[in-house]
């Protein structure tokens, strides 16, 4: 579970952007790129169902471009 000041791979959590019933998006900085700011899906019940379902919205959004939509980095395991 995902919290404030938590360090993630290249990223460090700094606040709760909003949460529902598919997990939680945390605001978080990119530790390589200063002042990149990035969003971090944090999957409440990582089944296999929402899995596949998550993977294909990153597909969508890695093939979308346009100011008002954040672009897809990559994904990674927190392992927490």
């Amino acid at each position: 579970m995902l919290s404030v000041a938590t360090k993630v791979d290249n990223y460090e959590i700094e606040s709760l952007l909003g949460s529902g019933g598919f997990g939680r998006v945390w605001r978080a900085k990119d530790l390589t790129v200063k002042g990149r700011e990035v969003a971090i899906k944090e999957l409440a019940d990582p089944t296999a169902e929402r899995l596949e379902g998550f993977l294909h919205e990153m597909e969508i959004l890695a093939s979308i471009r346009h100011p008002g939509i954040v672009t897809f980095h990559h994904a990674l395991n927190s392992g927490q």
